[in-house]
């Protein structure tokens, strides 16, 4: 009995840990200021780096918020067999220790380096390296943190004669040649898709349904339906597959899309959004033959229509 009572309480731990961590996290998204691309180089123009981890340290002293990152470059393994190199971005409580990680590939395979003759300087690689490690830490940050800035030019066309003018070196340039631009966009896809172990997983699928749940679970009326849902997303928070399927055989309806997207519905019907009710019913019908039947994708990839991103708000 007393192990099953602190098996109980270390549950309750870990949600409540949970709970705290992504309430933090909130009020720092929230607070974090715009940071403009006042840096101009190679053909586009980005953001410090350097301010951006200002910026954040800042917004965590002033809110006293109990959170602290790590990015460091290493590696991973996909598919069993692939060694993907990338930048493991940590965000964690400084209070009970919980903390979000993921993976963001360090894409330099076709990154070159050329001098004002047009040669390619091989003694720049860990310049090269180095500078491509930032680059991403920069885009993990931004990305993760919805830090906001002007118009991204970060994929515009590189004019090969543009210098960087914050480099010490005027006279070497960066290119970024087509192929390196097709290998990114590759790796995105692979990770829209599911196709890679990085940080859409089936960890980071229910970390979104999770969020979405704390929100639509204020639009049913029931009560017996709001119990389950709350129970549902205790669940999702334990990490424990048994807990789950126990959840979803007491509950079989949680395991269809049709459920959920009538619950979306009778919201905007309610609320009167109804240019977000043609959208969705307009996703529904262009991703359907994606997602088929599987409520973990279906709320992926809603979550990648930026329309609806006040549904996965905390």
């Amino acid at each position: 009995m007393k192990k099953v009572t602190k098996n109980n309480q270390n549950i309750q731990n870990n949600i409540q840990a949970e709970i705290h961590f992504i309430s933090d996290m909130k009020t720092l998204r929230m607070n974090l200021a715009g940071i403009d691309k006042n840096l101009k180089g190679y053909g586009y123009k980005y953001q410090n780096f350097n301010e951006i981890v200002r910026e954040i340290k800042n917004v965590i002293n002033k809110h006293n918020l109990y959170l602290d990152f790590k990015q460091f470059p290493t590696f991973t393994v996909v598919e069993g067999q692939q060694v993907l190199h990338v930048v493991r971005t940590t965000f964690y409580s400084t209070n009970t220790g919980y903390k979000d990680s993921f993976d963001t590939p360090i894409l330099t395979e076709n990154l070159k380096w050329y001098n004002e003759n047009g040669a390619k300087n091989v003694n720049t690689v860990p310049q090269l390296v180095g500078s491509s490690i930032t680059y991403f830490k920069r885009y993990a940050l931004v990305a993760y943190l919805n830090i906001e800035s002007e118009v991204d030019t970060d994929a515009a066309p590189i004019n090969n004669n543009y210098k960087n003018e914050n480099s010490n070196m005027p006279s070497k340039q960066v290119i970024v040649n087509q192929e390196q631009k097709k290998d990114i966009n590759q790796n995105q896809n692979q990770i829209k898709n599911f196709d890679k172990k990085l940080k859409i997983g089936k960890s980071y699928c229910y970390e979104i349904f999770r969020n979405a749940l704390f929100t639509m679970k204020n639009w049913v009326n029931e009560d017996t339906e709001k119990k389950n849902i709350n129970a549902l997303i205790r669940a999702l928070c334990v990490d424990n597959d048994d807990v789950l399927d126990n959840i979803l055989k007491k509950n079989s309806k949680f395991t269809s899309v049709e459920y959920w997207a009538r619950i979306l519905k009778e919201y905007f019907n309610k609320t009167n959004k109804l240019d977000d009710l043609d959208k969705f019913e307009k996703f529904m019908s262009d991703k359907k033959s994606i997602y088929e039947t599987s409520v973990l994708k279906f709320f992926c990839m809603l979550k990648e229509e930026r329309q609806f991103d006040y549904i996965f708000s905390l």
